[in-house]
């Protein structure tokens, strides 16, 4: 415990050994320990700390804690219905509570921490000096191109077609099984459509575009065939196109993230998570897990003393 109470019930640090204090969680007296080795902390006299989560306080702690204001380090949570009382590492005035985690964690635990620090908004920032030391950020080069289908419907005006409505087949086309089976597609990235009668589906493959130009221009001519009759059909189609594109935009780097010797505990925790000091990662940057982000740790901070909506 980093933190206690004085006579004034202001928090303190221990300054001495011995010297002695109040716990902000049980309101026993603690007392100061201080050495050469581990960093100061304060100790009830029977040894165990009042809150079964508290751990080693650590300098990778320290610095962590420091980056925030002295009121919203080590605060003392309770649940007013069970009287369950816990120290969280950082706690925000907006309600989110930041957990510094840098040893292994049970799933029971960290199913307790999420569900009683996570009534409103909960981070984790993992250690991955001690947690994921054998995992590594890794960047591959790689072509950004990109791969898309662009449809264009008849526009105009035909003589042998009475009221003809360039307007029909996008709308037709989107209720039709054949539009769902595109999206539901993996390799399906957006659609962009232009003026009611120009549509373009992206993929993140090249390898389906000429499989889903085929089916989209099945299903248009389908549409008008069945709209418009056969006599008109030709005509028609003289407007209709379907082309496949594959425009080349430069390169740029992929992030990959490697698990070795992953902790599965890591998979169990359901709130935001954030790895500090992983391989290949730069200081002044977090990664978020599973998501894939690069967070600049500096602005994390601004953020989420002035930002309720982290993360975002």
């Amino acid at each position: 415990m980093r933190y206690a109470l004085n006579c004034d019930r202001e928090k303190i640090e221990v300054n001495n050994s011995k010297e002695e204090a109040i716990c902000p969680t049980c309101g026993k007296v603690v007392y100061g320990r201080k050495g050469k080795i581990v960093s100061p902390y304060w100790t009830h006299s029977n040894i165990f700390d009042c809150d079964m989560w508290s751990e080693p306080i650590t300098q990778w702690h320290l610095d962590w804690q420091n980056q925030f204001p002295k009121e919203y380090q080590e605060v003392t949570m309770i649940d007013y219905e069970t009287g369950e009382k816990h120290r969280a590492d950082i706690r925000l005035p907006n309600g989110t509570v930041i957990e510094i985690q840098n040893s292994p964690i049970g799933i029971d635990e960290i199913e307790s921490r999420e569900k009683f620090y996570g009534k409103e908004n909960m981070i984790w920032v993992l250690n991955g000096a001690n947690l994921a030391k054998d995992c590594n950020i890794k960047y591959t080069r790689y072509d950004l191109t990109k791969f898309y289908i662009t449809i264009w419907i008849p526009c105009g005006t035909y003589k042998t077609v009475i009221n003809y409505d360039e307007y029909y087949c996008l709308p037709a086309f989107y209720d039709s099984q054949t539009y769902q089976e595109i999206v539901d597609d993996p390799n399906f990235i957006r659609e962009y459509e232009a003026n009611g009668v120009t549509m373009s589906l992206y993929f993140s493959d090249p390898a389906v575009l000429n499989y889903v130009a085929d089916l989209v221009e099945n299903e248009i001519k389908n549409l008008l065939q069945a709209k418009y009759g056969n006599r008109v059909f030709e005509e028609l189609l003289f407007d209709f196109k379907v082309t496949i594109h594959k425009e080349y935009e430069g390169e740029t780097n992929r992030l990959n993230f490697e698990k070795k010797r992953w902790r599965k505990f890591i998979d169990r925790m359901d709130k935001t998570i954030l790895f500090d000091n992983l391989n290949g990662l730069s200081k002044n940057h977090l990664y978020r897990y599973p998501k894939k982000h690069i967070v600049e740790k500096n602005r994390f901070v601004r953020q989420v003393l002035v930002d309720k909506k982290w993360p975002y």
